[in-house]
């Protein structure tokens, strides 16, 4: 059952949907077939336009992780997971727990998924703010956030919090010299070169 927010400044109070409210939203066809919204919180949010360099990036760093992972983890991009009951977002990247026929019926969720990756161009402000808390609080233990036009990558590990207390505690930030440590379940599975990863 949704549940209403806190009331804004105009005294309205928005309507927050469940993620169940969400896919029989997704089911009865109500998106345009070109809409990619995804949710956050019980709010419908619509992904950013992207853009060649946003792609590419999802796209090399993707290719990069496939060769690095053990045969049990694998690499979803653009789809959706479920972090509880108001939330589905749409993760640029996630590394999950396979095989994947585990998801034919049902999203991975928090205890399935070792990292995540969002390739930040105009969107810095969502991923280091609202996904960044939704990512700690769900426990994801490391949220890489790929910050396109100032060429570094910053590693976000040890979540803790919860709500809107969550947040993660340690950040490193790799610049376009530097090689990103890649840390599948506590295991460090090899290292990609920041410049590799960029256009």
């Amino acid at each position: 059952m949704s549940t209403p927010t806190q009331a804004t400044g105009s005294g309205v109070v928005p309507y927050r949907l469940s993620v169940r409210q969400f896919k029989m939203m997704i089911d009865a066809g109500i998106f345009p077939e070109k809409a990619h919204v995804e949710l956050l919180g019980g709010r419908l949010v619509d992904k950013m336009t992207k853009h060649p360099p946003h792609d590419f990036t999802v796209g090399r760093f993707s290719s990069a992780l496939r060769e690095l992972l053990p045969a049990d983890w694998f690499v979803r991009e653009e789809k959706s997971l479920q972090l509880g009951g108001f939330w589905r977002p749409e993760p640029d990247i996630a590394v999950v727990r396979g095989p994947d026929a585990l998801y034919s019926n049902r999203d991975p969720n928090a205890v399935d998924v070792a990292l995540i990756v969002e390739v930040a161009d105009s969107s810095y402000a969502k991923d280091h703010g609202l996904k960044w808390r939704a990512y700690a609080a769900a426990r994801i233990p490391v949220y890489l956030i790929v910050r396109l036009a100032e060429r570094r990558v910053e590693v976000h590990r040890n979540p803790s919090g919860r709500g809107r207390q969550a947040s993660y505690q340690d950040v490193e930030t790799y610049l376009e010299s530097a090689e990103v440590p890649i840390v599948i379940d506590g295991v460090e599975v090899g290292r990609l070169a920041v410049r590799d990863l960029l256009p």
